[in-house]
């Protein structure tokens, strides 16, 4: 290991613990969901998780608007792989889907069966959202400044729809440096920013002809880094009923050059259980 890793680990380990009731990914892509998920930190699946390309003003829209025109107003994009999905652009919000709408129906019944479900995971997200006292969203937007206005604006906005809640927003805010910087900016005693500033690229490079691993970065600092975050009690009942109903609940690992399912995971009472898939 290098003196710079070393470094990081040390910078990430005098860190402290970010502790909330729930955590949400806000993109602007897979990054956050995947790692949430594998350190187990995810209550559910929440209707964002694995959207791409949006901004936090969208967040803050649909948020007031209880995503009623979430993907009401589509198109079908181009996806230059080869994927059992359509492409499929929120041309309102400007939202892009690649997980969602299957190849195995056409659009407009895609298109139903999707809304019907993020209804679902809205609903029940807005649950969590207003029993909670502690709320942590994680995104990577990149900035030229640290903890930028943008993501004060996000907040304040967010504090007016959900009021009286302790609120941290934790962005990853990737750049070419040498050594993790962390950096906080307090708003308000109940609103705070925590940026942490590293070179979030996937060890075998940034490019998604060649790599299609890039999506997940800098794994060896994301995996430190979401262990310095920590669910509450206070939905771990919730969070246990969920997991057993929906012992259905997996994701599939694709190599989407060539279509092969390298492995599906199962989520069972929270336990990740891997098994091999053949080719669909």
């Amino acid at each position: 290991m290098s003196q710079t890793q070393i470094n990081n680990l040390q910078n990430l380990n005098s860190d402290t613990t970010t502790v909330a009731d729930i955590f949400i990914s806000l993109g602007p892509a897979c990054r956050e969901a995947h790692y949430l998920r594998d350190e187990n930190l995810r209550l559910a699946s929440f209707p964002l998780d694995w959207m791409l390309d949006y901004s936090l003003t969208t967040v803050i829209h649909l948020f007031k608007t209880g995503f009623s025109d979430f993907f009401t107003d589509i198109e079908e994009g181009e996806y230059i792989r080869k994927n059992n999905n359509y492409c499929i652009i929120d041309t309102k919000n400007q939202i892009t889907s690649l997980h969602h709408f299957s190849k195995k129906m056409s659009i407009p019944n895609a298109q139903k069966l999707f809304q019907k479900t993020m209804q679902k995971r809205f609903k029940r997200m807005e649950h969590y959202l207003q029993e909670a006292d502690k709320i942590c969203f994680v995104c990577d937007r990149k900035y030229d400044d640290v903890c930028c206005d943008e993501l004060a604006q996000f907040l304040n906005e967010f504090d007016k729809i959900y009021p009286d809640k302790y609120i941290t927003l934790i962005n990853i805010n990737s750049k070419n440096v040498p050594d993790i910087q962390i950096n906080t900016r307090r708003l308000t005693p109940n609103l705070l920013i925590k940026e942490y500033i590293f070179n979030d690229v996937h060890k075998n490079g940034d490019d998604p002809r060649t790599n299609y691993d890039r999506w997940r970065g800098n794994e060896k600092i994301w995996r430190q880094l979401v262990k310095k975050m920590k669910l509450t009690n206070k939905f771990k009942s919730m969070k246990r009923t969920f997991n057993f109903f929906n012992i259905t609940d997996y994701f599939s690992v694709r190599n989407e050059y060539n279509g092969t399912v390298k492995h599906k995971v199962w989520n069972i009472l929270g336990l990740k259980i891997k098994y091999k898939s053949k080719r669909k």
